[in-house]
């Protein structure tokens, strides 16, 4: 059993929530976690940026990942947006399941 936490930033709270409700309701997720007001600096297309983003925390079991990944790519403004897939290597054993549990009929 392997719970995964992905990390994905959203240009605002409006479009974390439409990404966020759209991986729930595929039971791709268990959870979201929103922090808005995150400031990211950043290099693109050579140019120093900075902008205030959304903070998007998903947790999912492996098996989901590359169609979460997918959905994102899709759905996402961005032309690159961010994914990282973080390993839960601890944690309170209900809760994994639970997460588990909820993303077991992931892709509905």
């Amino acid at each position: 059993m392997t719970v995964k936490l992905i990390l994905v930033t959203s240009p605002d709270l409006p479009t974390a929530h439409s990404l966020a409700e759209g991986l729930l309701d595929k039971d791709l997720v268990a959870c979201v976690n929103l922090i808005p007001s995150v400031v990211s600096l950043y290099k693109w297309e050579g140019k120093l940026e900075q902008n205030i983003e959304v903070q998007m925390f998903l947790k999912t079991s492996e098996r989901n990942i590359a169609a979460i990944e997918s959905y994102v790519n899709e759905h996402h403004p961005y032309e690159v947006p961010e994914f990282l897939v973080i390993d839960v290597n601890h944690g309170n054993r209900d809760y994994l399941n639970w997460v588990q549990e909820m993303t077991s009929q992931g892709n509905k």
